[in-house]
């Protein structure tokens, strides 16, 4: 195994821990805190986790990365979410998380929607930061989303004026004050 490829499988392994915390997380912020809501709720976060952070690590970023490099930030982001929303419907229609669970699949359309939105959001979120970090830098980003980046430094700055008059003469006189000074 190469180190790309071991690189890429644990960041495969910390999305899926994150990915089935969230599933556990969203269950309990909807008020479904019973013991099979929360083995569906973690089962479909570790289905969705493992399918979009496969396609993302092994597709996106490998074959696609060129062609979806040369689009603007916006085209890469919209076809992305794409990608993840079809997934995700794909996942949660055909009910994989009840039935892995051992349950009934619901057949309401009710609770298919706001699971559908919720996990949506939350992945086009998630896509999002994953771009911008691309762009910033993942250290700055982190700097930013916890707090910790720097404040601006003040400095004395100076500005010369030089009449037009006798520009050139001026202008000379000030370069040359300036190499004399050590500073060009």
């Amino acid at each position: 195994m190469n180190a790309r490829l071991e690189g890429k499988l644990r960041l495969l392994a910390v999305i899926i821990v994150i990915g089935t915390i969230a599933g556990l997380g969203v269950n309990f912020a909807q008020g479904r805190t019973s013991y099979s809501s929360m083995a569906v709720g973690t089962t479909y976060g570790l289905m969705l986790c493992i399918a979009i952070g496969g396609v993302e690590l092994f597709v996106l970023d490998g074959p696609m990365r060129d062609w979806l490099g040369a689009l603007s930030f916006t085209a890469n982001l919209i076809v992305r979410s794409t990608i993840y929303a079809a997934t995700i419907m794909t996942v949660q229609g055909f009910g994989l998380g009840e039935i892995i669970a051992g349950l009934s699949v619901d057949p309401s359309n009710q609770n298919f929607r706001s699971s559908f939105i919720t996990a949506a959001v939350l992945s086009i979120s998630m896509n999002l930061g994953v771009g911008i970090a691309n762009i910033i830098g993942p250290r700055a980003f982190l700097n930013f989303i916890t707090g910790r980046y720097h404040a601006p430094i003040e400095e004395n700055r100076f500005v010369v004026g030089i009449d037009d008059r006798d520009g050139a003469r001026e202008t000379m006189a000030a370069k040359r004050q300036a190499y004399d000074r050590g500073g060009g």
